[in-house]
């Protein structure tokens, strides 16, 4: 949940705000290899006016809706809609993207090192204070 429009200007949180929101679901999307649909939920004016939030700092203008849906390598395949506007993103999707950008960016590492760097579990009972020479095995 996304709350766009619920704190004063300049006090926003920036992963809450509609530029947030998109710039890290293109993030997500980039990172994960995947198709990221961004559904968002908006507060109407009218919502202000019948709640007479108008005056308060909170949810006192409409708006926030910032609905997307992004490809694997970070392009926004759909319109966008107003930030009060109810309705829907559509987008084709070619599923053979993701394999494409796997291709390019290996964030699980299939490219690694192993011989370099690897991820070992040490099942051996611990002590919870150690010394420097216990540490180095000496």
């Amino acid at each position: 949940m996304n709350y766009f429009n619920s704190f004063p200007e300049g006090s926003a949180l920036w992963s809450q705000c509609r530029e947030g929101a998109r710039n890290l679901s293109t993030t997500h999307a980039i990172e994960g290899n995947c198709f990221v649909i961004l559904s968002s939920s908006f507060y109407t004016q009218t919502g202000v006016d019948r709640q007479k939030l108008g005056d308060g700092k909170l949810y006192h203008i409409g708006g926030g809706g910032c609905a997307c849906i992004i490809a694997p390598d970070g392009r926004k395949l759909t319109e966008d809609l107003g930030e009060e506007e109810e309705g829907l993103v559509i987008a084709d999707i070619d599923l053979d993207e993701i394999m494409k950008v796997k291709a390019m960016l290996d964030v699980h590492g299939h490219y690694s090192r192993p011989d370099l760097l690897w991820l070992g579990v040490d099942s051996r009972e611990k002590k919870q204070v150690r010394r420097d020479a216990e540490l180095l095995g000496a």
